[in-house]
């Protein structure tokens, strides 16, 4: 088997059950005009065609690597892909989502012209389903961000954190391998909500980044995917874990600000989610933000629907 040098970009794939929208989403990763990558897709114990759909297009395509793991969640499957990438840059595809042809080779282009750590760029959301609302998905941040301009991960998510245009969605990231490397960030394992983790802390580490204003990325939403299911169980501890480890890191004074504005943003809608929980888990939040000391964080109506939920529930009549 041959070994193929000189990869520039390793793009990563997990894949559960997507049979219907996965091969438009692989060949927009093949189909891309920089063809010096490695496409890694991490079936993460899917029970429909999507691993036969994967090794069709593996057949016709080298660069296609399927890695099969049990069903263990898209953090595991981001990891255990990451730690197999061989490219110098990394992107992390959605299964059921749009790549533009061109996305790759122009990050790849930005990122050399500047020495960048990391570019993002902005997405489009679309559906087939009529009751999902798009508007409540926005991922443009034009007239927030100068093109023109290198800054640093922490002077990005300061501009984004106080414009409310702040996102972890991974598809939006074109980022150093070696960055991750440096910074020892990994996919925290068996939770949701990790990119909300891996990629806060990717905009602390990155010294140098760029921005470019194109909607390169096509956002599906539909019905019982991760972006469109109910709040509940899983999420409640999954956020905790967060918020927990994005505290350990403020002992680096630099990034202070910074973590103290991502608290606040995911500590508020964090508590607002809870508050359509049960009681017992109502006041298990209350003891969680006491005992690790985060009521500085917290917006005081907020903490209020949490006590009193039925007053969200009578402002939404």
């Amino acid at each position: 088997m041959c070994v193929r040098s000189n990869i520039k970009v390793s793009v990563i794939m997990p894949v559960y059950n997507t049979e219907q929208y996965l091969e438009e989403a692989v060949l927009s990763i093949t189909n891309q005009t920089l063809t010096d990558i490695e496409i890694i897709v991490v079936n993460d114990g899917s029970t429909d065609t999507s691993p036969l759909i994967i090794e069709k297009i593996a057949c016709n395509d080298s660069r296609v690597i399927l890695i099969n793991q049990t069903n263990c969640g898209s953090s595991i499957a981001r990891q255990n892909a990451l730690e197999r990438a061989k490219g110098e840059y990394l992107y992390f595809m959605d299964s059921d989502d749009v790549l533009d042809c061109d996305a790759l080779l122009n990050c790849y282009n930005r990122v050399k012209k500047d020495d960048l750590d990391m570019v993002i760029f902005d997405a489009i959301s679309f559906t087939d389903h009529d009751d999902i609302e798009l508007s409540q998905y926005d991922y443009n941040r034009k007239g927030f961000l100068d093109e023109s301009c290198v800054y640093s991960g922490c002077e990005v998510a300061y501009i984004l954190l106080e414009n409310e245009k702040f996102r972890v969605a991974p598809w939006m990231h074109f980022f150093r391998k070696e960055t991750v490397i440096n910074a020892s960030l990994q996919f925290y394992p068996n939770i949701v909500h990790e990119d909300e983790l891996f990629f806060s802390l990717l905009y602390l580490y990155s010294k140098r980044v760029g921005y470019i204003a194109k909607d390169f990325f096509k956002r599906r939403l539909r019905p019982n995917s991760t972006m469109t299911t109910s709040f509940g169980l899983k999420n409640y501890y999954s956020y905790k874990i967060v918020i927990k480890e994005l505290v350990k890191h403020k002992t680096t004074p630099e990034f202070t600000k910074v973590l103290d504005m991502l608290i606040i943003s995911i500590l508020n809608s964090f508590i607002f989610r809870v508050s359509s929980l049960n009681l017992r888990l109502r006041l298990d939040m209350v003891l969680f933000i006491i005992s690790n000391r985060l009521v500085k964080y917290i917006n005081f109506k907020f903490l209020i629907i949490l006590l009193f939920p039925f007053i969200r529930r009578s402002k939404n009549k």
